[in-house]
């Protein structure tokens, strides 16, 4: 017997009967690909995988031994992101890590994400004449540095009336970077969700960005094909949209078919695309990223590694090839892969 069933109008919301039909095909689920082409950017798809695995580990800090879920890094980037707003860091501006591969430059990196800020990193332990060169061709409108490194002594030699992070005085409008607005010291504040701040504008007034959970953090327009930039050595300059950083993060999670359970060491400094696709590939799989520290130290990242028991190690194949010489695959137990990142193509290549 044919049955006839009530039928509601979308557009009039009148009832009328009909005869039944047969039920659609569910609507399959969009690829990665899919996601890509419709203009998925790297905060967002942070923002579905702390949706999925909110209190998983998504970080382990060494030697800082700190250890975040992705609840909790989603919380200390929404602090810096409101940092970044709150000081003028309107989308598509420029700001400059001199980070290394440590916690920072990886949070700074989402944080900048969310706010449509465009990141860029350079490795640490660059010359005053490599900084120069970086600071003229990204011109950024802040530089973010560590108290640690040895960026601070080299930036002073460009800026030699820069305040040091604990000595707070005056400073002078930098009239070589007239793009330059400020330059950031992370040091343990950092972790209170605060940021000491020196203004290089004509005030010269020294201020302390106090961040908090605000609800008001919420990404700005930006585009797929925004630029993450990365410096080789202070004088390379290369741009990674958000689309070739998903794409080649989902390529590399398939690849080494990562879970939930796995460990990935980053063996490249974070500003070498290799440690940021490891990273967005961890966050896609769910895996636990290992952050050695801040400088590369073969003998320190070998230990780490042991001591958290990575499963995957990912860098550059110079680097993955230092780590290979000094016994990694002996001296890591846990270890069941190694996989390199072209800085080039990002095109990943898996060593059993």
């Amino acid at each position: 017997m044919l049955k006839i069933y009530p039928r509601i109008s979308l557009t009039t919301g009148k009832v009328t009967r009909g005869f039944a039909t047969k039920k659609a095909a569910p609507t399959p689920k969009p690829s990665a690909e899919t996601k890509i082409a419709n203009n998925t950017l790297l905060h967002q798809a942070f923002a579905d995988k702390v949706a999925e695995f909110e209190h998983k580990d998504a970080f382990r800090h060494i030697p800082g031994k700190i250890r975040w879920t992705y609840i909790e890094l989603d919380k200390h980037t929404d602090i810096l992101g409101h940092v970044l707003f709150q000081n003028n860091m309107i989308p598509k501006t420029k700001l400059l890590l001199l980070l290394g591969n440590d916690l920072e430059a990886v949070t700074s990196n989402v944080a900048a994400t969310k706010v449509g800020v465009i990141p860029s990193h350079a490795p640490t332990g660059l010359e005053s004449e490599q900084i120069d060169h970086l600071l003229r061709e990204i011109q950024p409108k802040t530089v973010v540095l560590h108290t640690k490194s040895t960026a601070v002594e080299n930036i002073d030699k460009l800026l030699p009336q820069l305040a040091r992070a604990n000595e707070p005085r005056d400073v002078s409008y930098p009239w070589q970077y007239p793009f330059l607005k400020a330059i950031w010291h992370i040091n343990k504040s950092f972790y209170n969700g605060m940021l000491p701040l020196y203004n290089l504008t004509k005030d010269k007034k020294d201020v302390w960005a106090v961040g908090d959970y605000a609800e008001d953090v919420k990404a700005h327009p930006t585009s797929a094909d925004a630029a993450v930039i990365t410096s080789k050595d202070g004088t390379e300059v290369q741009k990674i949209s958000h689309a070739q950083l998903i794409s080649a993060a989902t390529s590399l999670s398939e690849k080494l078919s990562l879970g939930r359970n796995d460990r990935i060491g980053l063996a490249s400094q974070f500003g070498n695309p290799a440690s940021q696709v490891a990273f967005w590939a961890g966050i896609h799989s769910g895996s636990v990223s290992i952050v050695p520290s801040l400088e590369f130290n073969v003998d320190e990242i070998i230990r780490a590694f042991d001591n958290e028991k990575a499963t995957v190690v990912v860098g550059s194949e110079e680097q993955v090839n230092q780590l290979v010489s000094a016994g990694i695959k002996q001296r890591v137990a846990t270890l069941q892969k190694i996989a390199t990142v072209s800085p080039l193509d990002l095109q990943t290549t898996v060593h059993q």
